[in-house]
């Protein structure tokens, strides 16, 4: 599934926008953390393409966040 979502999103960070070549430096990020929920993990529309630099960073900023303020 993860090759599945990098191709349909073109190998492309949604977050950046940069094109990765190198599949190593991508990540099929859950849009919505699934907690468990294996519907939800499962579900190809819940994930995104990523480079790992904004999964790493970005993301986790937004997630710990969201986690602080009640929201995730």
């Amino acid at each position: 599934m993860r090759f599945a979502v990098l191709t349909r999103d073109l190998f492309t960070c949604r977050i950046c926008g940069v094109l990765r070549s190198d599949t190593s430096l991508l990540v099929a990020d859950h849009i919505r953390p699934h907690r468990g929920d294996l519907d939800l993990f499962w579900d190809e529309s819940n994930l995104q393409c990523l480079c790992k630099t904004c999964h790493d960073t970005v993301k986790q900023r937004e997630e710990a966040a969201a986690r602080r303020s009640g929201k995730g």
